[in-house]
């Protein structure tokens, strides 16, 4: 019994190729990926007003954090967890909060201000869980928030993204 010359041919190494050959193997090329900076987020724990190493990270700290004024690695290892990403890379860093059981709290300043913000960062008082839409953290003092918003920085009370957060202008 004979084999048809197609069969031969499919079977032999000697067949010749139909069109252009392609090479054994293509080199894979690198491509540019586009830039994505990821936020630095500090959860805030606890009404207070203070810079001490505790269990709890506060306002203050959180702001003092964001500017690179207060290391990560001098806060307690409580305080620690409640950081996630790098607050000194060049993103801007978001301050959320889940103070006590939720619900409205008030953060009452102390004698001293505030740190001024010297870094892009958002700060989400409507991040505070309990029932409603509005932002249930409220700042109280004398110049409470004048520290916190300079000249160079603006409240975004209406438009896209969440209500209560303060943005570079």
């Amino acid at each position: 019994m004979s084999v048809s010359p197609f069969v031969r041919r499919l079977t032999s190494r000697k067949g010749k190729p139909r069109g252009q050959r392609r090479p054994a193997w293509i080199r894979p090329v690198p491509e540019a990926l586009e830039d994505r900076t990821l936020l630095a987020l500090l959860l805030v724990n606890s009404d207070k007003d203070d810079n001490t190493r505790n269990a709890v990270l506060t306002l203050r700290e959180a702001i003092l954090v964001s500017n690179g004024q207060l290391s990560v690695s001098h806060l307690m290892d409580d305080e620690q967890a409640r950081v996630v990403g790098d607050p000194l890379d060049s993103g801007p860093n978001l301050i959320m909060f889940n103070i006590g059981g939720g619900g409205a709290q008030t953060i009452r300043v102390q004698s001293e201000s505030l740190p001024t913000i010297t870094r892009k960062l958002i700060i989400q008082g409507a991040s505070q869980p309990g029932p409603g839409a509005r932002p249930l953290i409220t700042l109280a003092g004398q110049d409470a928030g004048q520290a916190l918003w300079p000249g160079n920085h603006r409240r975004r009370q209406h438009g896209p993204g969440p209500e209560n957060q303060w943005i570079p202008a």
